[in-house]
């Protein structure tokens, strides 16, 4: 019953759907409630919530406060809220993009390096004077409000570049880990570059920077058994893959979490992934959508053995492409029974502005498809899945393929961001 409310309460927010629309949605479920015994009167009062909700524009807390007579009732619609949400398709230049001008401008590229002789001296050109962390740190605050605030008043000391929209926990992250205030990161790391034992160190050491190299001759900013260049290598990695900070050792870092422990549970092989390719983006992000497509592989392998997955990632026309293919097994459905269930519309939102989903898919009917899962004109409104402002739910987007995929392929499409 729950569920039967739940998804009409979402019909009836759709903002596409015109009101004789939704009336008619409000009859068809009047009936259908009708059909169930002893709920008529709960059933009816719900229904008139999201009648007046759609109607009115009243709220669900208004609703309430006018029907205290019913003391039932009112205990278990006060737990209802209605949030209304809307996901659109977040473009995937923006990240590598962004990442990109962070790392190589003249003051935030410090975030993510070291600082040698010749890097003091450019910057001590660009400061117009011997270094001071705090005057640098005020240029780092001031590049990042350019590239994440429409107009910042800074825009005019900064010329090239501009806002770029990310996601809200890439934003959240980098501002952290500049400006303190919350923990970031995949650990919850606290030291920042706004830290007040690090400025105080800076204030004590005046024209020494928190994170020299070597040829500088000396350690830099300590605290506890970390030095401040340790902080600035951890965020690094948290954004840029590369050989250093590789796919395959980011995987195997994932199959070997003792709270998982996928070693156990799947088979691997990364002969033919590249670990040149540099890719600037979430990290931390496609951590958790290869958790989430090892969980899939794991709960929906069809076979008796355990899943044989390979491992591909490559460069194709400036994109990154990164491949799992769970070897000899098939989704346990056809295409039309197949729907968008929670698994995937989790998946969605990881992936949204970080890479495309597709999936390459044999089914049980023996026929086999391309399901794009995340892809430019996708959008999730109150967690129904539009594409052409038209609701799908999975079989609709199917797109019929020549060959036997021999398996499930999950591809992942990653912008470089090359094109600044």
């Amino acid at each position: 019953m729950q569920n039967k409310y739940n998804f009409i309460r979402d019909m009836l927010l759709n903002k596409k759907l015109t009101f004789q629309q939704k009336e008619r949605i409000l009859i068809l479920a009047e009936k259908e409630f009708k059909k169930e015994v002893g709920v008529l009167k709960d059933i009816d009062f719900r229904l008139k919530i999201i009648e007046d909700i759609i109607q009115k524009g009243k709220t669900v807390t208004n609703i309430i406060s006018n029907k205290k007579e019913n003391s039932n009732i009112t205990s278990y619609a006060e737990k209802e809220e209605i949030r209304e949400e809307t996901i659109y398709y977040i473009d995937l230049k923006n990240i590598p993009r962004f990442l990109r001008l962070l790392n190589n401008n003249n003051y935030t590229k410090f975030l993510t390096h070291d600082i040698d002789s010749s890097d003091l001296s450019d910057l001590e050109n660009s400061l117009q004077a011997n270094y001071s962390f705090e005057k640098h740190l005020t240029k780092i605050k001031e590049v990042f409000d350019v590239l994440t605030v429409k107009d910042s008043k800074y825009k005019t000391k900064y010329s090239g570049i501009s806002k770029i929209t990310i996601s809200k926990d890439l934003h959240a992250k980098i501002k952290s880990y500049i400006n303190g205030g919350n923990k970031w990161g995949e650990h919850g790391n606290s030291m920042n570059w706004s830290d007040r034992k690090l400025l105080k160190w800076c204030q004590e050491n005046p024209n020494k920077v928190p994170t020299p190299a070597v040829d500088l001759g000396y350690e830099g900013y300590r605290f506890k058994d970390l030095i401040f260049k340790d902080i600035v290598y951890i965020f690094k990695n948290e954004i840029h893959i590369r050989e250093s900070n590789s796919l395959v050792g980011i995987i195997k870092a994932i199959l070997f979490e003792p709270i998982n422990k996928f070693y156990e549970k799947i088979e691997t092989n990364f002969d033919n992934v590249n670990d040149t390719i540099e890719l600037f983006t979430d990290v931390e992000k496609v951590k958790q959508i290869i958790r989430k497509i090892l969980f899939l592989i794991i709960d929906k392998h069809s076979l008796q053995n355990i899943p044989n997955v390979e491992f591909t990632f490559t460069v194709n026309d400036g994109y990154a492409e990164f491949f799992i293919f769970n070897k000899s097994s098939k989704m346990n459905s056809d295409n039309y029974t197949f729907r968008f269930g929670k698994h995937t519309k989790s998946l969605m939102k990881l992936c949204n502005g970080l890479c495309d989903l597709e999936i390459f898919t044999d089914l049980k009917d023996g026929s086999s498809y391309k399901i794009p899962i995340w892809t430019k004109g996708i959008v999730i409104q109150n967690d129904i899945i539009l594409r052409e402002n038209k609701e799908i739910t999975g079989f609709e987007v199917f797109e019929k393929l020549p060959n036997p995929v021999d398996g499930i392929l999950y591809k992942l499409k990653f912008d470089l961001g090359l094109k600044l």
